[in-house]
């Protein structure tokens, strides 16, 4: 027996002969009172209509419960960790791989019947909310792990350079899989860019892709650009999904605003985008020395875009979000990347 399982041996132990507690997850010698099961990621999942506390997760598996109230239990149960201690516990408590660990793909996806809302998060409650409150259900282990403790691959993240060294010419293309815009043939703006810091458009290029233009500030140029860049091809290696992001140097003229598009001026207020006001956009925009704009160039990625997503808890609308997401661990690990 390892010392590990001694030891959470010896810690029932303590816990039910002194009283400490009378409810502990040990699986019942003749009725399984309780139970969790196992999640898709190898985790214990609660139903949703099942109150907290009613399953303890060990090492991302279910355990069964008893509760031990009489005296004639307790002493029961000293001479089974008594025994348990020395070596002969049985084999069905000792177990813990199932056939099919590690899993390191999650491919158990529910088909959604209906199309999950589109909803928007406020940038000013994302920034400040920690601030004056806590949100979501704390610390603890991480659950959507492994028996290994790694995070499977799934529709959240993929295991790449840490799984499987990417070479350099991998690192240096990332999530690329074409050359951005053309900057010699005509962007259509069709939309102005609504989110971020820095000012853009939103444009089709010669071939029908979308992107999201975007511009370094006048005072720090390439800056903003550069850094969005790099960090998409370290966050890709890693293993997160990132958009296509590209630098490009396109001419102002390049520009070709399409009939009714609208721009949000410093009051928020919706404007008819004309070429005088396009004009007196590009003018705060960094120049080369030949005249050229350089730009960031995002491209849309496939799907149709419903908003962000929280940091805590679960989307009801969608029955594949059953982790909270602030105990999903590539989330977390997002805190130490982006450091």
């Amino acid at each position: 027996m390892s010392a590990e399982y001694r030891w959470e041996l010896w810690a029932y132990l303590d816990a039910v002969v002194f009283g400490e507690s009378d409810d502990f997850g040990l699986q019942d010698l003749e009725t399984a009172v309780g139970f969790g099961f196992r999640g898709r990621h190898g985790a214990v999942i609660r139903p949703r209509s099942q109150p907290r506390g009613d399953q303890v997760a060990y090492r991302g598996r279910a355990v069964f419960l008893m509760s031990i109230h009489s005296t004639h239990w307790r002493w029961s149960l000293i001479g089974l960790l008594l025994v348990g201690s020395s070596g002969s516990v049985g084999s069905a408590q000792e177990r813990k791989f199932f056939p099919d660990d590690p899993v390191l793909v999650d491919t158990a996806l529910v088909d959604v019947p209906e199309e999950p809302a589109e909803i928007e998060l406020s940038d000013m409650f994302d920034r400040f909310g920690r601030i004056f409150a806590d949100v979501g259900e704390g610390g603890g282990e991480a659950l959507n792990v492994n028996t290994l403790d790694e995070v499977p691959d799934s529709t959240w993240f993929t295991n790449r350079h840490g799984a499987r060294r990417l070479s350099l010419e991998q690192l240096i293309r990332g999530p690329n899989t074409t050359d951005g815009p053309n900057p010699d043939a005509p962007w259509r703006v069709f939309q102005s860019k609504s989110q971020g810091l820095t000012s853009g458009f939103q444009i089709i290029d010669d071939v029908g892709d979308r992107y999201i233009i975007k511009f370094d500030p006048i005072e720090v140029p390439e800056l903003a650009s550069a850094a969005e860049v790099i960090a998409t091809k370290l966050f890709y290696a890693i293993g997160y999904y990132t958009a296509e992001n590209h630098i490009v140097r396109v001419r102002p003229e390049n520009f070709v605003i399409e009939p009714g598009t609208t721009l949000e001026d410093a009051f928020g207020v919706e404007r008819l985008l004309t070429d005088e006001r396009l004009e007196r956009v590009l003018r705060g925009v960094p120049r080369l020395p030949d005249g050229r704009l350089r730009v960031t160039a995002s491209k849309y990625i496939e799907g149709r875009p419903i908003g962000p997503f929280r940091y805590y808890g679960t989307r009801s609308d969608d029955p594949n979000d059953v982790i909270p997401h602030e105990h999903r661990r590539e989330l977390r690990g997002l805190r130490v990347f982006a450091a």
